[in-house]
């Protein structure tokens, strides 16, 4: 089989590339090159400035991976489109666009997952149709089954809007979300608000839900025009507010998942399957095999567009195959400008129980918005105020922030264990 190359140049922007000759999958997400945490490829920069950066990812896939530049065809997905022509770059008489968002979503998910059968779950911010997508899996392909009009991934976000120790201090709408599910471990959940929550998840009505909480939002009649500076709650009132929220989220996805065959193997995908607190809860709640990927956001939609044109022949785990290590050449002028030394084993254990924070790197990165071992953070878990050192000093982010810390058997290499901390 020829090569291939998949772009997704919308937020959080990725390239995926599949080398014919090796039968393997490398998925590049931009804002790693960039530095730039939700970068978008399309819009915000000139065709100049996206030549240069798929001229460098093409550099990358051939100089590390061996990918030659000669491909079948490029896939560009229909929500990010480019101002550049993609063949000034890649060697190729194709480009296409097959499928919309969250069939993408959805591909990605259940081709990466061991299951030949699944219920797939795609739900985010919107997508592309504003609506939570229902699939069924099987070894034939991927079918819609249901569109439920509900944009979880928008109500939830609007929803982290409320707090002031998430809103004043986020530079992106988009670290809403994410924020939002560190703060709800401090709050209690006060009852009488979660069935108005529940509700608001399904039909987005921000004024319905301060009519039915009186709570005092602001901007009640546009809470999109600058979600950042929604906040109306600090403190503990805060908190609770957001693990209500949790609640009703939760609440609203369970009554969703319900009412589906309970039988069938679940994958989840879309920006709101990185809730760790829902997917820990279906795991309690059900007897059934649950797949969720490293990275269920738009990360993966250059990856889903591809298995769509070539439905892959077996699993896929594309979980370490993202960007080497590309500065590998400076590490000599690392060590003499860091006055930096070899270490055994034995000596980063021993560095680690007298406190220090280790930075760990093995192989090609882990793809995804979470350490999986092959770019860590390690230390002692043991030390009372570690959390708190990590978020601000090395972080540098909120203080309520989480930090997983644990002991997980790479893939890889399942004689060694690793210890990453969570992004």
């Amino acid at each position: 089989m020829k090569n291939l190359v998949s772009i997704f140049a919308g937020h959080d922007a990725n390239i995926t590339f599949y080398n014919g000759e090796t039968n393997e999958y490398h998925l590049i997400e931009l804002e790693r090159i960039v530095k730039k945490r939700y970068f978008r490829l399309h819009v915000d920069n000139d065709p100049a400035y996206q030549e240069e950066i798929l001229r460098l990812c093409q550099d990358v896939a051939e100089e590390d991976w061996g990918i030659e530049n000669d491909y079948e065809a490029v896939l560009i997905c229909s929500d990010g489109w480019l101002q550049v022509d993609p063949r000034t770059i890649f060697n190729t008489a194709q480009v296409k666009t097959l499928a919309r968002h969250h069939e993408t979503h959805a591909a990605a998910a259940f081709y990466m997952s061991p299951f030949k059968q699944a219920l797939i779950l795609s739900y985010d911010g919107g997508g592309d149709d504003g609506h939570f997508n229902v699939y069924a899996g099987t070894e034939e392909g991927i079918d819609p089954i249901d569109k439920i009009p509900s944009d979880f991934g928008g109500g939830y976000l609007l929803c982290g809007s409320m707090m002031r120790e998430v809103g004043e201090k986020s530079k992106h709408q988009l670290a809403l979300s994410g924020k939002l599910m560190g703060l709800c471990g401090y709050g209690k959940v006060i009852s009488e608000y979660v069935d108005a929550f529940d509700e608001f998840f399904f039909d987005r009505d921000y004024e319905k839900l301060s009519n039915w909480t009186n709570l005092p939002l602001k901007n009640i009649d546009k809470p999109w025009n600058n979600p950042l500076e929604n906040w109306a709650f600090e403190g503990q009132q805060g908190y609770d507010i957001a693990a209500t929220a949790q609640e009703g989220f939760e609440n609203a996805f369970f009554s969703v998942l319900d009412r589906y065959d309970p039988n069938i193997p679940l994958v989840l995908t879309g920006g709101c399957a990185l809730n760790v607190l829902v997917n820990e809860k279906i795991k309690q709640r059900y007897d059934r095999p649950l797949y969720v990927p490293p990275n269920p956001h738009d990360g993966s939609l250059s990856l889903g567009h591809m298995f769509l044109y070539r439905k892959p022949n077996k699993r896929v785990n594309i979980t370490y195959s993202g960007l080497p290590l590309m500065d590998k050449d400076l590490l000599d002028n690392y060590v003499e400008e860091y006055n930096a030394k070899k270490v055994t084993k034995k000596q980063i254990a021993e560095l680690i129980k007298d406190g220090k924070i280790i930075g760990l790197v093995y192989g090609d990165s882990e793809v995804g918005p979470r350490a999986l071992g092959n770019r860590s953070i390690v230390c002692d878990p043991n030390i009372a105020d570690m959390k708190d050192i990590l978020n601000s000093k090395v972080k540098f982010r909120e203080w309520y922030r989480p930090c997983l810390l644990y002991t997980s058997p790479s893939p890889r290499d399942r004689t060694r264990s690793r210890m990453p901390s969570s992004a």
